[in-house]
Formats: C-alpha cells, structure tokens, sequence
C-alpha cells in the first residue's frame, strides 16, 4: 500500500487531486478483484479436490 502511496503523491505533483483519488480507487478495485478472484480459485480447488476423493471412495467400497 505504501508503494501505491508514493506512486500517487507522485502523480499528484504533476496532477490534480483528482487524478490521485480516481488512481486510489481503480488500485482498490483490482486488489478487492484480485482477493476475491484468489478465493474463487481456492473454493474451485477444493470441490474439484472433494470431488475426486469422493469418486476414489466409491471405487474402493
């Protein structure tokens, strides 16, 4: 966040307030889709994970 921080104050320098506000705002938005693009992922994982013991299962019963 810090690094994000920086960039802004930098860009704010050479800009208005409101270039830095909207570039908060879109870095924001990709790391909240990112967490949750991660978490999808995961979830995804664990039914395929769940799925295949569920199957190896049924062949040894």
């Amino acid at each position: 966040m810090q690094k994000i921080a920086a960039e802004n104050i930098a860009a704010g320098l050479t800009t208005n307030n409101g270039m830095i506000e909207k570039r908060t705002a879109v870095a924001l938005l990709v790391l909240k889709q990112t967490r949750t693009w991660l978490f999808f992922n995961k979830l995804m994982w664990l039914m395929k994970a769940t799925t295949m013991l569920q199957r190896l299962l049924r062949k040894c019963w």
